[in-house]
């Protein structure tokens, strides 16, 4: 949270009155409804204190908040005075003590209470002094933690103290009900005068330049200096007033407020008037303040008024012109002069302030001119005047009429746009010649004219928007200027620069014509607005007169822009905007006489006096600016986070605040503390942990957000002031959103386990549905080759035994030997069918609890390949690794021919000198490895097995009906590897109890 700086920023200007300064009011129905304000005050963090008989009031200039008083206390009509303290206390006089307020909490100094406190002062080294009166004495105490010390509690100074103020010289003033105190420093006596009748209650004092205090009397101001009494030599009309209070600000200028008249202003030993007459809020005057940005404070019984410094100077009525402004004219002498619907009216040079009516012989002056002999020529819609130093005089030769504009050539002719005639060429005590018949409203009328003394060239601007030229009393071209709305481009003004260079200004925007090319600064090349009345330059800046305020260009800007459109590198011009912010009002496009709207061209708009200030009619006034003393805001604005609102629920804004879980709706309010035109501070936040960058947000106090997730933010606010002052350092406030239940940790938790259990769930029931299919399969098979050993046991066996049988009967009655021979080897084959078939039956009807050991049977199934004598030398052996298992009977025995084919191809086609088999009995799977070191397969062998043999391919068919992997191996001369790996839940699983039961019917 930052405070303010201890510069100040530049005071009101001593040399205009109250009315000149800027000023604006709230009254008691537009924001401060609690009732009148009686004190003022402002604390280091940049916040105005306001008490007003409801309480206090704490103000950021555009809302107000109430604070709220300690347990057992009240605000309400008890405080006496503010004082906002060094350290940043807020100080409270009241009738019961003084309290302290700071950081959110209060303190009261012990040796106050039971007294009632008026006044509060504090010195320069942290001292604080309070002035009131306890039991019936006066009471002066001096505090400084954790001491103070009082006196006049025996009565030495009085029944009460009501002011205290402290001199430049370090004397004390006290301010008594009948007498005034003078305690020099390091004095322990004081010096006291007795106060004149009528001085009796007055609570205000003041400090003049000559180091004399003031106190305000019932009628009049008392002067009092170290030798004694005086008064304050006040103007005829001002000496009955009833003075109540009295304020010197920083540049010197003195306020006083009455009781039934306003104010009173005293600068540069000139005295004006404020009252509500001129807009004041109210008469009868309750405080007076002066803030650190220089802002002069008034509060009234009706309201609460601001002054404070502007760039425009408004001419008061009081002294100045009268009657709405149309036009003004500086001339060569020094005197300034201004046509308004009353009159002409003269400032002679070095009168500053001081009007004169010249009463000119026509009414309704529009426009002012000046030939080169000094007199003022005065055109108006009847006709034309001149001022002769005396008086108005009618020009003979010059036709009645209206007359819209007038130049003057090299050699002293004049010449005159007239409405109705045209051009008239004027030459000095001549008659007007006629020129041009065809320059007449409405096809052509002229606005404007100027004369460009180099080339001897007239120049006349139209109402429709374009350029003629004259020579030598000729029409010499015409110019049309570049606008999106050629009906309403009217050409105001043409300043001819030295160099022939014409500056054109219309409704279109400023125009530049040099060397034959017209080139237009409009909106799009930085104008803040597009219509423009009249220029004029001031050492390096063009000002420019415009519907939307006064335009100020520096001149290296226009040189960049003119350069950069000859490159062709259009770019935009950097300007300053004085508007009616800075008492600039509206100017005059569309004028009015009465009330009547008219399409007059009323010139100049713009001028400049020899002391270097412009003077612009703008609106229907008159108003002066001075380019070096254009007040500028160099303090930064304190900045405060004010509160935080959740869904409707406010919260503190301490650090480390927590927010509810789940906030829909999220407001944060900030303020930024300029009194200067607080309408204009901008400001700029960023919620650190959600915003990527700076969120601009111009003038707006507030920033939204919805849907803010768990976690820790920070939120920060920068603002600048009304002239562009920023505090980078701005406010900040860290809090942090809390998680709903379903948003923390250990909810994400708890998902992520359910979720992997969820997956694992499926996982595994898709394994079981698998696992059913699979043995549902396997049983299908199981029942076929039951089925098949049925029908071999009963049909083609039993077939072939009956054969066996009567061929053996045949046999024993057979006569010849070779019929026998024969018929025994029939016999001997039918036999051996039988076996086979019945081998086969077997097979197919065996279960999982006969003849089901793995190992075993590849041993026996290579050691058979390996008794051929061509075979003997090849080294064979099988390793079993893990708990021998049971294996389904389909599978086990598709198993056994996988890896009898594998044995097979090593010991036929492989030449090896070794041959191995690996069998792992896994939880998971069962793994099957056949190893040779022979001659091995190229790589088309492994993919699409020899031409002629099925082997590799039954092996892969067979392993993919069992849900096995079967993987090969092999390069030339590197041996071959064999791998199959089948699913536990498929090699382990056993026949269903239906499927036992219909193998063993059927064995």
């Amino acid at each position: 949270m930052a405070a303010m700086a201890v510069s100040p920023a530049r005071a009101l200007d001593p040399a205009l009155d109250a009315a000149q300064h800027g000023h604006r009011s709230w009254r008691d129905v537009e924001g401060f409804g609690l009732g009148t304000i009686s004190a003022m005050a402002q604390t280091p963090d940049g916040y105005m204190w306001l008490a007003t008989p409801k309480g206090l009031l704490r103000f950021d200039g555009v809302r107000s908040v109430p604070l709220l008083p300690p347990p057992g206390g009240s605000f309400e009509g008890n405080v006496r005075a503010l004082l906002g303290g060094r350290d940043g206390t807020l100080w409270i006089a009241t009738s019961d003590g003084l309290l302290g307020f700071r950081d959110g909490s209060f303190t009261v100094p012990s040796h106050t209470i039971g007294s009632a406190v008026n006044a509060i002062h504090e010195d320069t080294d942290g001292t604080l002094w309070t002035a009131g009166s306890v039991r019936g004495n006066a009471l002066l105490c001096a505090f400084r933690k954790p001491h103070f010390e009082c006196r006049g509690q025996e009565g030495g100074l009085g029944p009460s103290l009501f002011g205290i103020h402290r001199d430049t010289t370090g004397a004390f003033w006290l301010l008594g009900p009948e007498r005034i105190w003078r305690w020099p420093e390091r004095r322990d006596e004081m010096d006291s005068w007795k106060l004149p009748m009528g001085a009796n209650g007055l609570r205000t004092t003041s400090e003049l330049a000559d180091r004399s205090l003031i106190v305000g009397l019932r009628r009049g101001v008392l002067r009092v200096n170290g030798s004694g009494l005086g008064t304050l030599d006040l103007p005829e009309w001002a000496r009955n007033l009833t003075f109540v209070k009295a304020l010197r600000d920083k540049d010197g200028a003195l306020w006083l407020g009455t009781s039934d008249y306003g104010l009173l202003h005293l600068h540069e030993g000139r005295w004006d008037n404020f009252s509500r007459a001129d807009g004041l809020s109210g008469d009868n005057i309750l405080d007076l303040f002066e803030d650190r940005e220089g802002n002069v404070w008034v509060s009234t019984s009706r309201g609460l008024d601001q002054f404070r410094a502007v760039a425009a100077a408004s001419q008061s009525d009081q002294n100045g012109p009268r009657g709405r402004s149309r036009s003004v004219l500086s001339a060569r002498d020094g005197s300034l002069w201004t046509a308004t619907t009353t009159g002409v009216y003269q400032q002679p040079s070095g009168s500053l302030g001081v009007w004169k009516l010249r009463r000119p012989l026509l009414s309704g002056v529009s426009s002012l001119f000046e030939d080169r002999e000094g007199r003022i020529w005065a055109p108006s819609n009847v006709g034309v005047q001149y001022f002769d130093g005396e008086h108005f005089v009618d020009p003979a030769g010059i036709p009645s009429g209206p007359i819209d504009a007038i130049a003057e050539d090299t050699i002293g002719d004049l010449w005159f746009a007239h409405r109705e005639l045209g051009l008239l060429h004027v030459r000095p005590n001549g008659k007007a010649a006629f020129t041009s018949q065809a320059l007449v409203h409405p096809s052509g009328r002229v606005s404007t004219l100027a004369f460009d003394s180099a080339s001897g060239t007239l120049w006349m601007g139209l109402w429709s928007g374009g350029l003629v030229s004259v020579r030598e009393g000729r029409i010499a071209s015409a110019l049309s200027l570049p606008s999106e709305n050629p009906q309403n481009s009217r050409v105001n003004h043409i300043r001819i620069e030295s160099n022939g260079t014409l500056w054109v200004s219309s409704y279109s925007g400023l125009h530049r014509i040099a060397n034959g090319q017209v080139d237009r600064l409009d909106i799009q090349s930085g104008l803040p607005c597009d219509r423009l009345l009249w220029s004029t330059v001031i050492e390096d800046s063009l000002w420019v007169a415009a519907q939307c305020g006064l335009i100020r260009i520096d001149r290296a800007e226009l040189d960049g822009w003119a350069q950069a459109i000859r490159s062709k590198t259009p770019r935009k011009v950097r300007v300053q905007l004085l508007d009616h912010w800075d008492g600039v009002g509206q100017a005059i496009v569309e004028s009015t006489i009465g009330y009547l709207v008219t399409s007059y061209n009323f010139t100049p708009k713009l001028t400049h006096s020899p002391d270097g200030r412009l003077w612009v009619v703008t609106g229907d006034s008159l108003v002066t600016v001075n380019p070096k003393r254009i007040p500028s805001n160099n303090l930064p604005p304190p900045v405060h986070v004010e509160e935080i609102v959740s869904d409707g629920k406010t919260y503190p804004t301490k650090a480390g605040m927590r927010l509810p879980p789940l906030p829909n709706d999220l407001a944060i309010s900030y303020t930024g503390l300029s009194f200067v035109l607080p309408e204009r501070i901008k400001f700029r936040y960023k919620l650190e942990g959600r915003d990527a960058d700076w969120q601009d947000a111009e003038n707006r106090r507030q920033a939204f957000y919805s849907d803010l997730a768990p976690g820790n933010y920070r939120f920060r606010v920068i603002a600048a002031n009304a002239s562009g002052t920023w505090n980078r350092e701005g406010a900040s406030l860290e809090f942090s959103v809390e998680p709903a239940c379903w948003q923390t940790g250990s909810f994400r938790a708890a998902c992520v386990a359910a979720l992997a259990l969820l997956f694992y769930s499926i996982h595994r029931l898709r394994l079981a549905q698998l696992s059913r299919r699979f043995d549902a399969s396997l049983e299908t098979r199981v029942k076929e080759r039951t089925s098949i050993a049925r029908e071999l046991h009963d049909t083609l066996l039993q077939t072939f035994q009956g054969h066996v049988l009567r061929l053996q009967t045949a046999l024993q009655l057979w006569p010849r030997e070779d019929g026998r021979r024969i018929l025994e080897e029939g016999i001997d084959q039918a036999a051996a069918a039988i076996t086979e078939g019945r081998d086969a039956v077997q097979g197919l009807r065996t279960d999982a609890s006969e003849g089901n050991d793995l190992g075993a049977t590849v041993q026996a199934l290579g050691r058979s390949l390996a008794t051929d004598a061509e075979k003997s030398a090849i080294r064979f052996g099988v390793e079993v690794h893990g708990r021998t298992r049971g294996l389904h009977p389909v599978v086990r025995d598709d198993i056994v021919r996988i890896v009898g084919e594998a044995l097979r191809n090593a010991f036929h086609h492989a030449a090896p000198g070794r041959v191995e088999v690996e069998i792992r009995f896994g939880e998971k799977d069962l793994r099957l490895r056949v190893v040779d070191d022979g001659k091995g397969m190229d790589h088309g062998v492994i993919q699409r097995g020899r031409e002629g043999h099925f082997g590799l391919q039954g092996m892969r068919e067979r392993s993919k009906l069992i849900g096995g992997k079967l993987t090969l191996w092999s390069r030339p001369d590197s041996g071959t590897e064999i791998e199959l790996i089948v699913p536990g839940s498929r090699a382990y699983a056993v026949v269903s109890e239906r499927a036992q039961a219909t193998s063993s019917r059927l064995h």
